[in-house]
C-alpha cells in the first residue's frame, strides 16, 4: 500500500511555507457501520442527534459513552449513503471499542466494518494555497461554503471551520497515488512523516485525545471540553449514558476541565507519571491527584506540550513539575472551559 508514495523523494525546499503539507494519518482509522438498523443504532448511542447528519453536508462531532457516562472514543461521524455512516476514530483503540459495543450491536440488523483501502490524510496549508487544492479537486467552491463535508466520487473532504487552514482526506487506495502524485507533479506538496499536525492541531483547538487504553472510559464528556464541538445534543432521546450526562449539565457539576501545558522535561511523559505544583502559599510541592494526561507532544528540542485532564483547583498560574524529574517545570497556557 502506498507503494509509489513512498518513492517520492522531497527534495529541499527553501519556500517550505508555501507548499501543502501531507501527513499520512496512520493512527486514525475509518469506521464503517451499514446496514437497515445503522441509524437507529446510532440513535441510540450515540450523544448527538443522527438525524443532522440526513444533509450528507456535513461533518459532526461525537461521542459514544459507556453506560456509565463515560468516554469509550469521540469521533468525526458523517453520512456516507442511505443506511451507511463512517466515523473517524484514533487506532490504538479500534480493537477494544469493537469488542466493547458487541454486546449492543446484537440487537440490530447492522454491519460494522473496517475498510483497510481507505487511507486518512491531513493537509495543511497557507491560506494562499486554498486554490491549489480545489483545482486539483476540481471543485473550487468548497472553501466558500459553509459545508463541511463534500464528496468526491469514492474520496471524501473533511474541512474544520473552527481552524481555516487544516482539512482531513479520506482517499480511496485506488486514488491514493494519482492524487499524490498530481500535487507533487506540480511542486506544490511536502509529505510528512513525521510532522505530528494532527496532534498538535487537537491540542491547540482543545479536542481530547484519546488514543490509549488508559484514557478509554475513564472520564466524563464534561470534563473533556468535548461540549465545545456540539457533541452533546441535551435535547434528543435516550442514548447510552445519557441519564448521567444530562444530570451533570443541569447539576452544573464540573470537577475537571481539558487543559494544555507547555514546558521542559529530560524524558517524554506519559499517562502514569505523577504531576506536582508549587502551592503558593506554602511554597511546597503537591503531588496533583487526580489528573489524567491524554497526549504528550515534543515541539522542538525539548520542549513539550501536554494535554491533560486536571483538577480545576489548579490556579492557571501554577508552576507544575513532574515527580520523577525535578528539574521540569510546566505551565498551563491553556485552560478549555
Amino acid at each position: 500500500m502506498l507503494n509509489n508514495i513512498k518513492k517520492l523523494k522531497i527534495k529541499k525546499n527553501n519556500n517550505f511555507n508555501n507548499l501543502l503539507k501531507f501527513d499520512n494519518l496512520n493512527d486514525l482509522q475509518v469506521i464503517n457501520i451499514k446496514g437497515p438498523d445503522s441509524k437507529i443504532f446510532l440513535q441510540n448511542q450515540l450523544t448527538i442527534d443522527i438525524n443532522k447528519l440526513d444533509n450528507n453536508i456535513n461533518f459532526f462531532n461525537a461521542i459514544h459513552c459507556s453506560s456509565q457516562g463515560k468516554i469509550l472514543t469521540n469521533m468525526h461521524i458523517f453520512k456516507n449513503f442511505d443506511n451507511h455512516y463512517k466515523y473517524i476514530i484514533r487506532k490504538n483503540i479500534v480493537k477494544k471499542y469493537l469488542k466493547d459495543i458487541k454486546k449492543y450491536t446484537i440487537f440490530y440488523d447492522i454491519k460494522i466494518f473496517l475498510n483497510l483501502k481507505e487511507n486518512i490524510f491531513g493537509v495543511s496549508s497557507d491560506i494562499k494555497l486554498k486554490k491549489n487544492i480545489f483545482t486539483i479537486l476540481k471543485k473550487k467552491n468548497i472553501f466558500f461554503k459553509k459545508e463541511t463535508l463534500s464528496f468526491f466520487e469514492k474520496d471524501i473532504f473533511l474541512k474544520f471551520c473552527y481552524y481555516n487552514n487544516y482539512y482531513l482526506m479520506i482517499l480511496s487506495e485506488k486514488n491514493i497515488n494519482f492524487f499524490i502524485q498530481d500535487f507533487f507533479s506540480k511542486k506544490l506538496i511536502y509529505l510528512s512523516k513525521k510532522y505530528n499536525f494532527l496532534d498538535k492541531f487537537y491540542m491547540k483547538i482543545g479536542y481530547p485525545i484519546i488514543d490509549i487504553n488508559n484514557n478509554y472510559n475513564l472520564f466524563l464528556p464534561q470534563q473533556s471540553n468535548m461540549e465545545a464541538f456540539n457533541s452533546i445534543d441535551f435535547n434528543k432521546g435516550c442514548y447510552l449514558g445519557q441519564e448521567i450526562i444530562s444530570s451533570l449539565k443541569f447539576k452544573k457539576k464540573k470537577d475537571n476541565q481539558l487543559c494544555l501545558l507547555e514546558g521542559q522535561a529530560n524524558f517524554l511523559p506519559s499517562y502514569n507519571d505523577l504531576l506536582e505544583f508549587k502551592n503558593n502559599k506554602t511554597k511546597k510541592w503537591e503531588i496533583i491527584r487526580g489528573s489524567i494526561i491524554l497526549k504528550s507532544l515534543i515541539l522542538k528540542s525539548n520542549l513539550i506540550w501536554i494535554q491533560l485532564i486536571l483538577k480545576n483547583n489548579i490556579l492557571k498560574n501554577s508552576l507544575i513539575r513532574f515527580k520523577k524529574d525535578k528539574k521540569s517545570i510546566f505551565f498551563i497556557i491553556k485552560i478549555f472551559e
